[in-house]
């Protein structure tokens, strides 16, 4: 643990299924690269806290209009997202953590996609204002799922 650290101990540990054999792939643990699961994921939250950063805008999430949302990209963002509550609870129920590992590792892997693929900042702004609102749903549920880890999720790498 000290030479890796906490985070990357708590996902490798939670990352498989309580019954099957833990073979602890040390060289991958120690990668601070996109190859590394746990440093995936939160490179997403770090990622998406950047744009923040960058856009510099203060906004009432809650008050801003979707509707722009409509690539295929957005829409399958906004499902996956939905499915938070009902993924913590089958992993509860199951007491299957790696369920919330393969989640939380499914959203960054969306989330990387339709960053590489949409503009969020520069576009007209009431696009600009729906993409940040759905970045803003991605970074709480990316910390959420980390935080139910125990792992942190870092506002800078």
């Amino acid at each position: 643990m000290e030479e890796i650290g906490r985070d990357i101990v708590r996902y490798f540990m939670a990352a498989r299924k309580p019954q099957s054999h833990l073979e602890f792939d040390m060289a991958l643990a120690r990668v601070q690269s996109l190859d590394n699961p746990a440093y995936y994921i939160q490179y997403a939250h770090t990622r998406i806290a950047s744009i923040f950063r960058k856009a510099g805008i203060e906004l009432d999430w809650r008050e801003v209009d979707l509707s722009p949302l409509t690539a295929p990209a957005e829409l399958e963002l906004i499902k996956l997202l939905d499915r938070f509550p009902e993924v913590i609870e089958q992993s509860a129920r199951e007491f299957g953590p790696h369920l919330l590992t393969d989640y939380a590792l499914e959203v960054a892997r969306a989330f990387h996609g339709y960053y590489d693929a949409y503009r969020v900042l520069g576009e007209e702004k009431e696009v600009t204002h729906a993409r940040l609102a759905l970045l803003a749903a991605t970074k709480t549920v990316i910390a959420g799922a980390l935080g139910i880890l125990g792992m942190s999720a870092p506002e800078v790498m």
